[in-house]
């Protein structure tokens, strides 16, 4: 063999074994671990991270996210306050998880200057659709330029409709009365469960022809035991046009905590 060949040869073994070595380094110390977030189907996943011993299960991969809805400011019980109102949603019919976390951010002046922050934290049921109203925000309605609810980066704690079902909370004897500036909803909340429930929410809407909310208020009935019936009463500011001869009824929506 010619020396040139040799040297070629030479070269070309020295590389392999150097290409080698650093592919070593490589898969030992640099390579990433498989992982349920590397869009790789590796391990024992069923499909592309999901199922198996250590990814979440594809059902409930494949579950449409929870829905924050916009975040509607309203006026409040007083010039120097406001309410803002956040409506969730839960689209899924078998699924349910026992807390969603999300930020609560209203802004003023301009959309950088951050007035008054919340964490919220809450159960979703299957199906369910909840509000959550922020009934005494230290802020003039006039000063607000506009809100945000944004779901944190926890993970979702998913449970089966079959042990995480939506508690039983019929209402009653709906009774509505418009004073000169306030507007008063009374009735009766059950709690038609074998168990006692740590925190009732009644939330009260009022809403335009259009859908849109007028104004609304919450009330919290706390440690309502099984099958007991309790009284409620919700005190809302009137709205503009608003009156005693209005035929609007109020839309409420309970929701409970175990």
């Amino acid at each position: 063999m010619k020396r040139t060949q040799k040297q070629v040869v030479y070269g070309l073994f020295y590389a392999c074994v150097w290409a080698g070595i650093f592919f070593g380094f490589w898969a030992v110390f640099v390579k990433p671990a498989p992982s349920c977030t590397d869009n790789l189907k590796n391990r024992d996943e069923v499909e592309t991270d999901c199922g198996g011993q250590f990814c979440v299960g594809c059902e409930i991969k494949r579950l449409p996210p929870l829905q924050i809805l916009p975040v509607q400011i309203l006026s409040g019980i007083d010039s120097a306050h406001s309410m803002a109102v956040v409506e969730l949603r839960n689209p899924n019919s078998t699924y349910g998880t026992p807390k969603l976390t999300y930020d609560l951010t209203i802004f003023k002046s301009n959309p950088k200057q951050i007035a008054y922050s919340e964490r919220v934290d809450l159960p979703m049921y299957p199906s369910e659709v909840k509000y959550r109203i922020a009934v005494n925000v230290p802020i003039p309605f006039s000063e607000i330029t506009g809100g945000s609810a944004v779901q944190s980066g926890e993970a979702i704690a998913w449970r089966t409709a079959d042990v995480f079902a939506k508690p039983q909370l019929p209402i009653r004897e709906i009774k509505t009365i418009v004073t000169a500036d306030r507007i008063v909803v009374n009735g009766l909340v059950k709690n038609d469960n074998p168990y006692q429930m740590r925190r009732v929410t009644v939330n009260v809407l009022f809403e335009d022809a259009a859908g849109k909310i007028q104004t609304a208020s919450k009330t919290v009935v706390n440690d309502v035991i099984a099958f007991e019936e309790r009284s409620f009463q919700v005190v809302l500011p009137l709205p503009a046009g608003f009156s005693a001869g209005s035929s609007s009824l109020p839309r409420v929506v309970v929701d409970g905590e175990r």
